[in-house]
């Protein structure tokens, strides 16, 4: 089995040598930073604002859970100020078989 059949995604990523990987790596940097800076977007705005959109996320995940939980366990307290009356009045006035 020959190198190119075992690793095709890798040999067309990084194909030929490292001089020309680095060269089409920094062509690519650079057509990327000039797009992002005619758009007036700063890479250190946009991580900033990926790991805060990333942390809203999951802070909202955390507390849409809990709010879900705390819901259950509020009709649960509810319903038992009815239930468990209306059962331990059940069970003290069966009588016993």
């Amino acid at each position: 089995m020959s190198e190119d059949t075992k690793t095709p995604a890798r040999s067309k990523l990084v194909s030929g040598s490292a001089a020309r990987t680095a060269i089409y790596l920094i062509l690519a940097s650079m057509l990327v930073g000039f797009v992002l800076a005619t758009l007036g977007l700063n890479p250190i705005d946009f991580w900033q604002g990926l790991v805060r959109g990333i942390g809203n996320l999951v802070e909202g995940l955390i507390n849409l859970g809990w709010g879900a939980i705390y819901s259950v366990v509020q009709y649960i307290v509810l319903g038992a100020v009815i239930v468990i009356p209306i059962w331990l009045f059940v069970k003290l006035t069966t009588r016993v078989k």
